[in-house]
């Protein structure tokens, strides 16, 4: 199966049928009902995350780490252009944004090497649960800045913005495997 095939909609549930929710508000992976944010939410970098992932030097290849959390209801008002006649949830939005964004991936050599079901931290603050974990290994912060960068990304990005109430961007640099193999 291919990811993109996997971009079903897997909590029916978790559309909206109701007013927009609050920006604090997001769904809890595990109760599927909203819960407040307790903490600041993060969808979209800064000029000094920026210049300290280009002061970091990284060469070669690079993994993506994202922790997504889905809005209740998606919120299109920085892109209306790209909003749906119906309101859809944040999950939806996203799965539209994955979608669109894969040939903008793979036209950089990167690919999309695993999404999968997030939830509570095992290790971490218990306030903190992310509804989806997503890795995207890119061939090195050049195919990734310029991705970022493009046209094409630049016209789908709306449905990321509009679908998360949070997230996290981690970058990780690959080193081979962590522990010798016996």
């Amino acid at each position: 199966m291919t990811l993109l095939a996997g971009l079903r909609r897997r909590r029916p549930e978790a559309i909206s049928k109701g007013p927009v929710a609050p920006m604090p508000t997001h769904l809890s992976p595990l109760t599927r009902t909203p819960v407040p944010t307790l903490h600041s939410m993060f969808i979209h970098e800064t000029k000094e995350s920026v210049a300290a992932l280009a002061a970091r030097g990284l060469t070669g290849p690079l993994v993506m780490l994202n922790l997504l959390r889905y809005r209740v209801e998606a919120e299109y008002s920085d892109s209306p252009e790209l909003a749906p006649l119906e309101s859809i949830s944040g999950e939806e939005a996203y799965r539209r944004y994955v979608a669109a964004v894969l040939p903008v991936i793979a036209a950089t050599g990167a690919e999309m090497i695993f999404m999968g079901e997030g939830g509570n931290y095992l290790i971490g603050p218990a306030d903190e649960e992310w509804d989806e974990v997503l890795l995207v290994r890119y061939p090195d912060l050049k195919a990734f800045m310029g991705m970022v960068a493009s046209p094409e990304y630049q016209a789908v990005a709306g449905h990321r913005t509009a679908g998360l109430a949070d997230s996290r961007l981690l970058p990780i640099v690959e080193e081979g495997p962590a522990l010798p193999q016996p």
